[in-house]
């Protein structure tokens, strides 16, 4: 996805930006996040990488993620999809 899609109740959906490392960084702060996680995300360059993987997932079509942020950009979390055989 290269642009943005506005979804009900002020949200957007929009391709993970490196700006928003810091973002991923506090959301894998959280310790139920860690299952979730491909590698560790413990610093903001690791969180870089996360953001890195998921747009290369986007661009081969094995998987999708999205921020989902307001409408002033800030991520508010994200949404993936994928295959559930992989």
């Amino acid at each position: 996805m290269r642009g943005h899609i506005e979804v009900p109740g002020g949200l957007v959906l929009r391709p993970w930006e490196l700006f928003d490392a810091p973002a991923v960084l506090r959301a894998f702060a959280e310790p139920l996040m860690e299952r979730q996680a491909d590698a560790p995300v413990g610093t903001v360059a690791q969180a870089g990488q996360w953001i890195a993987r998921r747009r290369e997932q986007g661009e081969r079509g094995t998987a999708h993620a999205f921020a989902v942020a307001d409408r002033d950009g800030m991520a508010l979390g994200g949404v993936a999809v994928g295959r559930v055989d992989e």
